[in-house]
């Protein structure tokens, strides 16, 4: 029963200020893999109406890797500070842009690329020239951006900037926002003025509202604890704000309209939190990284992934190791390794609904050291991933080159540098751990302001066997999940009808 106790302890944050989080312009996002997370919301969501087909060939590999974005035809990759912009059906070179210091993923957005860096720039799409920068006081390292209503959201040395998309001008800007708490140790509420946190993924937008993270190292009160604020988009208002649980703190976010996930470092888990009746619900304990729709969340921790949804629960466990989940369509798209120098790396495809392996593409060498933190970026049933030969697209029968090799032969036939390191951990690592195209995997990732790293590091991830131990109960169309009686009634399911995947 510790694991009742467990989810039923998840504490109500209580509501602060005026306005609905609703209220405000829509979101229109652009079809692709836009940004850092996929989306201005960071799900790692891609549409498909169509399904996911079943990978079957390499088509190309590049010579660089990095982090990438996928928009209408078109590869953007942040590769050693540069950006270069490939055609998606071949890979060949379309432009580089040499001259910028970037660094982390760009976001795209219309006619128009975002990078951060050592400046924010914004770059023509088509051609690589620049449109505009921002630089910022003492040489501040910028993260990559989130680009939504017409804006391109930053945060920078614990401050939220929001400039015009088109032509760099500052819309607004938030140095800190005041937060009531309630510390254990003292006899009532007091305000805390949280700076912004700069890390990697954590602004996020959905209809109406600029989600955020505040740092807790960064408050005049040292409140011991991280908070979570809901902006207006275009005047920098706060709409809500509150302190997470005492203890809690957060390193990366995912939002959807109905609930965000917010990466705990400090627990080891994802604190699932609902957007209507503004409560934490609980928390999924051993994740650190969550792709999610409207309906569905997969997490991924040390030890395998979590699926939580209003009718599904299922969860594959070690010893299979993942990589960092994608939902596209009905299949959950991801690397996959076993901790065993015999076996070969692979991306595979699960069924949402239950967790079932619906296809394995094979590669026809090991390079991963677990498959942990490499990041599959999805576009039009497309994978992208960083290998040793670069970053490398592998598609399904029938779309493209019939001829492709199924394997890494192709860049070794013309010459690349196996060895080439990959952009793995080229948003934040403060822990050293490898992240190919995503920050915010990482399990050790602290949150720091540290410029990003283009240097493959590869670790070994330990892999003990289990299950993941608590999570969180389906969604359902409500608030709060974790009443009593309906937290024993999902454990009570969840222990007759859980499954695994099987290999």
């Amino acid at each position: 029963m510790a694991t009742g106790a467990a989810l039923a302890t998840g504490t109500a944050l209580a509501s602060v200020g005026a306005g609905s989080t609703n209220d405000g312009p829509a979101l229109e996002e652009p079809e692709g893999w836009t940004s850092h997370g996929g989306t201005a919301g960071n799900t790692r969501h891609v549409p498909s109406a169509g399904g996911f087909d079943e990978l079957t060939a390499v088509a190309w590999q590049y010579e660089h890797n990095g982090l990438a974005a996928v928009v209408d035809g078109t590869v953007y990759l942040q590769t050693s500070g540069e950006l270069h912009a490939l055609d998606a059906d071949d890979g060949t070179l379309l432009w580089v842009q040499q001259e910028i210091s970037a660094a982390g993923t760009p976001a795209v957005d219309g006619d128009a690329v975002y990078v951060g860096g050592a400046e924010l720039t914004a770059l023509e799409a088509s051609t690589g020239e620049v449109r505009w920068t921002e630089a910022f006081d003492d040489g501040a390292s910028v993260p990559a951006p989130t680009v939504a209503f017409g804006a391109v959201y930053v945060a920078v040395d614990g401050a939220l900037y929001a400039f015009d998309a088109a032509d760099g001008s500052l819309r607004w800007e938030r140095e800190f926002v005041g937060v009531t708490h309630q510390p254990q140790d003292r006899n009532g509420p007091r305000e805390f003025a949280y700076a912004f946190n700069s890390g990697y993924g954590t602004v996020a937008a959905t209809h109406g509202t600029i989600w955020a993270l505040l740092d807790e190292r960064r408050n005049e009160g040292l409140a011991g604890t991280d908070a979570l604020v809901a902006l207006d988009p275009l005047t920098g208002e706060t709409r809500w704000s509150d302190h997470l649980d005492t203890g809690h703190l957060g390193n990366g976010l995912t939002a959807t309209e109905e609930r965000l996930f917010i990466e705990d470092p400090a627990e080891e888990g994802v604190i699932v939190f609902d957007v209507t009746s503004r409560e934490s619900v609980g928390i999924v304990s051993d994740a650190f990284v969550t792709a999610a729709t409207d309906e569905t969340a997969i997490t991924r921790g040390r030890h395998g992934l979590e699926a939580i949804g209003p009718s599904i629960s299922w969860d594959a466990a070690a010893p299979y190791v993942f990589g960092t989940p994608t939902i596209a369509g009905d299949t959950v798209v991801l690397a996959h390794d076993k901790d065993d120098s015999s076996r070969v790396d692979e991306i595979v495809g699960l069924e949402l609904e239950d967790g079932s392996e619906k296809w394995a593409f094979e590669f026809d060498e090991k390079q991963w050291s677990d498959g942990f933190s490499v990041e599959c970026i999805v576009d039009d049933g497309v994978v992208y991933v960083n290998r040793n030969e670069g970053l490398t697209a592998i598609r399904p029968a029938g779309d493209g080159e019939d001829d492709a090799d199924d394997g890494n032969e192709a860049a070794d036939d013309e010459g690349t540098e196996t060895g080439e390191a990959a952009d793995e951990d080229g948003e934040e690592d403060d822990e050293g751990e490898s992240e190919e195209t995503d920050s915010t995997a990482d399990d050790e990732q602290s949150g720091s302001d540290s410029e990003p790293d283009d240097t493959e590091t590869e670790e070994p991830v330990e892999t003990d066997d289990g299950d993941g131990g608590d999570s969180v109960p389906g969604f359902t169309g409500g608030g709060a999940l974790l009443g009593g009686a309906v937290g024993l009634e999902w454990l009570r399911r969840r222990a007759s009808s859980k499954e695994t995947v099987e290999k």
